[in-house]
């Protein structure tokens, strides 16, 4: 594998990466003043509300656009055009069905009951128009799922960046003719769901245009869907699906023992420490992200070499800079704390080191999964995340009120330290490798992981 190509294509999916996240981070900072400057607090708390639905809705494809995305990179590696043709074919189907079935649900639910009733009466009472605006958000949700699998083409052909472009300039339209219908023409709940309704369908149009006319050859078979494709991609999107509802336990359950059994002073001092820790975690992920098309093309080619050389050097290089993130935490995290919150949480030094020894353990689990998500080999990890979670949360319970945070933080510890272990072995295994070999190799490169990229650099 070309150090020099590698570099160039993971710089440049990074640089789309970190776009994107800013992208994310800005729309967030300025949408809610916005929002709440032009509906005040009671009508923009009854729109996020109602503005879960998209969100709810992002799983309704039960996690295959993902796996097929992945197989779809597999075969492009391959250039086995025809079975890549076949896996857009039969997962565009399946999500239209899907799609169809969800819509008539919620379409006739809303027929017989009130829409107020679905939510919460009270919640609801002061917008108006409510029942178009779920239809909307509904097809809003709906159509967005859709599009992702186009996202996904320009994905598994070794456009990420591209991908990404293509989605942050669709987003970006998006969110500043919201914010011109907010701030300039003073639109009401109603008007923004029936923009993004519209704005769905409009890019939804695009982006089939325009992914014919960039991929010619992606003309598809008219034929029935295969069940065969369905069965073989079910059990790796059961896993994808899986993920989600670990993660979801993983953030909410601390939060539920820590309410019952300590308070919300408590709950504050927790989810603020954390919330300031996934900082590690999500620099990770816009490092991590762009090696998965690079990681998914190794495996297709069988090239095994590449795949060990890969996860050695990932995970040196992902462990040195979670390393040197959780000291910069550790030491400015009292200067952080303060300035963002004014004073108002006092910082518990004990319950900050366990959490960043989570955070620093997990990222050998975080490496390992990547490549078990690129391989679609990653159900059994999804059961085992799933049962450790929930597991090492509910083991603290006997242990709370006697020794506070200290043992919700323990816990997460263990769960990291476990399921690292757990991956790491099973992904190192996959690929002919031995644990303790595998170890003393990434050791080795975390050694020389200077020289490394300064003859990367020099290279160039």
């Amino acid at each position: 594998m070309n150090n020099n190509s590698l570099f160039d294509k993971i710089k440049k999916g990074v640089g789309a990466t970190v776009v994107e996240q800013l992208l994310n981070t800005t729309v967030q900072l300025v949408q809610v003043p916005i929002f709440l400057m032009s509906w005040g607090k009671v009508i923009y708390g009854e729109w996020l509300l109602i503005y879960t639905i998209p969100s709810l809705l992002s799983i309704s494809d039960f996690g295959f656009s993902k796996a097929a995305i992945n197989l779809m990179t597999l075969y492009y590696s391959k250039e086995d055009i025809d079975s890549f043709k076949k896996i857009f074919y039969n997962i565009r189907i399946l999500n239209t069905l899907i799609a169809l079935c969800l819509f008539l649900i919620i379409f006739i639910s809303i027929q017989i009951f009130e829409e107020k009733t679905l939510f919460d009466s009270k919640s609801l009472s002061h917008l108006n128009g409510t029942k178009l605006m779920i239809i909307c958000l509904v097809l809003y949700g709906l159509l967005n799922l859709q599009n992702a699998l186009y996202f996904g083409v320009f994905f598994s052909t070794g456009k990420f960046s591209t991908s990404i472009y293509l989605n942050v300039i669709l987003k970006l339209l998006e969110f500043l003719i919201t914010i011109f219908l907010l701030y300039v023409l003073e639109s009401a709940p109603r008007d923004i769901a029936i923009f993004l309704c519209l704005f769905a369908i409009v890019k939804t149009f695009f982006l089939i245009i325009y992914t014919k006319r960039k991929f010619v050859w992606l003309k598809v078979q008219h034929s029935l869907i295969s069940k065969t494709i369905i069965l073989d991609l079910a059990k790796p999107a059961l896993g994808f699906m899986l993920f989600p509802l670990g993660n979801a336990i993983k953030l909410q359950l601390p939060i539920t023992l820590i309410g019952m059994y300590l308070g919300p002073s408590s709950i504050v001092l927790f989810n603020t420490t954390r919330t300031l820790l996934n900082f590690i975690s999500q620099i990770l992920h816009i490092i991590l992200r762009p090696f998965t098309p690079e990681i998914t093309v190794a495996f297709g080619l069988n090239n095994i070499y590449s795949l060990r050389k890969l996860h050695i050097k990932i995970s040196a290089f992902a462990i040195v800079t979670s390393f040197l993130l959780c000291m910069l935490l550790f030491f400015l995290f009292d200067t952080i704390l303060q300035f963002w919150l004014n004073g108002k949480v006092e910082p518990d030094s004990g319950m900050l080191w366990i959490l960043l020894i989570s955070q620093f353990v997990g990222t050998i689990s975080l490496v390992s999964s990547y490549f078990l998500y690129s391989f679609n080999k990653h159900f059994s990890i999804s059961i085992i995340f799933l049962i450790l979670t929930t597991g090492g949360l509910l083991i603290t319970i006997p242990f709370i009120k006697m020794y506070g945070l200290i043992v919700i933080c323990l816990g997460l510890c263990f769960i990291e330290l476990t399921y690292s272990l757990f991956v790491f072995i099973k992904v190192v295994k996959l690929l002919g490798q031995g644990f303790f070999e595998s170890m003393k190799e990434v050791f080795y490169d975390i050694i020389g992981l200077p020289s490394f990229i300064l003859s990367i650099i020099s290279n160039r």
